[in-house]
């Protein structure tokens, strides 16, 4: 996987976007607005990025294959990846809350070149949040080489 950054997009800009994004669609019922959406969806456009989805249930291991992963591109491809991970938790059903814990667990992601970011479900009937094809949209406009989805 060749890193092919687009030099005409803001990296400050587009994580910024990144961050609204996610926490715009999933924190609030208001969706990110229109011309934001469009942007985000231009600049994935313009690059092909692999999506690997993990899943399984609690306690099999989702977030120390991801972080295995992670840590083994980072060696093999000395540190020139853009990986993006976006971790799904349940809301429960009882409390309305998610643990969003996955982070504890991921040692390889203490750097620039890897974006992380906790999905609670929140709202949503499925397992997936609504706001994730947009946030794979936002990790694609970001850079990301490669990004990693791991759902419950």
């Amino acid at each position: 996987m060749a890193a092919a950054h687009d030099p005409g997009t803001s990296e400050v800009g587009v994580t910024a976007a990144m961050r609204t994004t996610a926490s715009t669609r999933e924190f609030t019922d208001r969706a990110v607005d229109d011309a934001t959406r469009e942007e985000l969806r231009k600049a994935a456009a313009r690059r092909s990025v692999p999506v690997l989805g993990i899943t399984g249930t609690g306690g099999s291991g989702k977030s120390s294959l991801t972080d295995e992963l992670v840590r083994r591109f980072r060696i093999d491809q000395e540190d020139k990846l853009r990986i993006a991970i976006l971790a799904v938790d349940p809301t429960r059903r009882r409390s309305g809350g998610a643990l969003l814990g996955d982070r504890i667990r991921m040692n390889s992601i203490d750097t620039p070149h890897v974006y992380f970011r906790s999905l609670a479900t929140r709202d949503a009937a499925t397992e997936i949040p609504p706001c994730l094809p947009d946030a794979i949209a936002a990790c694609a406009a970001w850079g990301a080489d490669f990004v990693i989805v791991e759902t419950p």
